[in-house]
């Protein structure tokens, strides 16, 4: 019984652990990349994102909001290059 409930906490600490880092990552980039498209200042620091990770279910939520802001991201790159035409 004892055996079981250790296997258990160190499941849990793993999962969160892993959500932690995870999130340190990807909430960063995603939230400052954000920022950048929208014209502000990047405030988002590691630990921030971090922490975001350890709320539960929002370090798995960061996979596919960094999906996201990549495409999104790369879509605003090239619209910026294409030349305008005059009319």
């Amino acid at each position: 019984m004892r055996n079981k409930f250790f296997v258990s906490v160190v499941a849990i600490i793993l999962v969160l652990a892993l959500s932690a880092f995870i999130g340190g990552i990807l909430w960063t980039y995603s939230v400052n990349t954000a920022m950048e498209l929208s014209g502000r200042p990047n405030r988002i620091e590691t630990i921030h994102g971090t922490l975001i990770g350890l709320i539960p279910g929002f370090g798995q939520l960061s996979i596919p909001v960094a999906i996201i802001v990549y495409v999104v991201d790369k879509l605003a790159d090239s619209d910026a290059e294409q030349p305008k035409e005059s009319i």
